[in-house]
């Protein structure tokens, strides 16, 4: 990520000062930094670019702690985050890193609890199929899926149909969504998820956050929230917090409650990482 932290919105021909931060970004590398940096094993499995701004995250993330198992070619993508009183724009090169199915190891999955898929991966301009290759080696490995979905936005530029039966055939074990992404994909924060997913946790910034299962409809508040928040990477914090206690057995409550804990903590810095500069 490119973080540009503004005064205010960007207006046409207008002028402010901006903060620059260039920082490991995206979901995969904002969960596995946090968890990480949290004590937990983490992997990250999958691509990477061979540009010198990958190797620079990557890096990164090995300080981290985050053991890495990588194919890597070409360019990654790189987003330009513009991010001002709370809200947030992005602007994305996606640079021309593919993933190819034959890249796909099972050695990827080694030693996993959860395999947790960017939702992003799932567009059809992504790379479903090999994600779907991906989830059908963790299915045979008995190792729980976890997807968290893209934008509202780009979910009705595909088409919510399509991309909802996309999730449909990953089954997910827990699928995280925020408000908007939720309301987009008809879930409901008053009843038990679609039948495809067995866990669907929906999000809304300092709002109580909703915990929804065939046995479990239940909402819960948000505590220690911080003021003045830079919001980049929130959403992944708080999946890497509750993914670590899930897995460990913890109630759904602490599960939910780590999560916020963590996401406050990404709130307090600058960029997605842990450990960044002050907001």
């Amino acid at each position: 990520d490119q973080l540009l932290r503004c005064h205010h919105q960007p207006q046409p021909d207008g002028h402010q000062h901006a903060t620059r931060l260039v920082t490991a970004g995206g979901a995969v590398a904002n969960m596995t930094g946090n968890v990480a940096a949290h004590g937990f094993r983490s992997i990250l499995a999958g691509w990477a670019g061979a540009d010198d701004g990958s190797q620079a995250v990557l890096a990164q993330l090995a300080g981290l702690g985050v053991e890495l198992r990588v194919v890597r070619r070409g360019r990654a993508p790189l987003a330009t985050v513009l991010a001002w009183g709370g809200d947030r724009s992005m602007l994305v090169d996606q640079g021309d890193l593919r993933g190819l199915a034959a890249d796909v190891s099972r050695g990827w999955l080694e030693g996993l609890d959860v395999v947790h898929i960017n939702g992003y991966d799932l567009l059809d301009y992504g790379w479903p199929e090999v994600m779907f290759g991906v989830v059908e080696l963790a299915r045979e490995q008995g190792i729980a899926v976890s997807v968290d979905t893209p934008s509202a936005a780009r979910m009705q530029a595909q088409g919510v149909e399509s991309y909802r039966a996309s999730l449909a055939r990953v089954a997910p074990d827990v699928l995280f969504a925020n408000a908007a992404e939720a309301a987009t994909l008809g879930l409901s924060t008053r009843r038990p998820p679609p039948e495809w997913a067995g866990l669907a946790i929906v999000h809304a910034g300092i709002a109580p956050t909703a915990v929804c299962s065939r046995d479990l409809v239940e909402s819960f508040a948000v505590r220690g929230v911080v003021s003045n928040p830079e919001t980049t990477g929130c959403g992944d914090a708080f999946a890497a917090g509750f993914l670590t206690a899930w897995a460990q057995g913890h109630e759904l409550g602490e599960a939910v409650g780590r999560g916020h804990a963590w996401a406050a903590e990404i709130a307090a810095v600058v960029g997605a990482q842990p450990g960044g500069p002050p907001a």
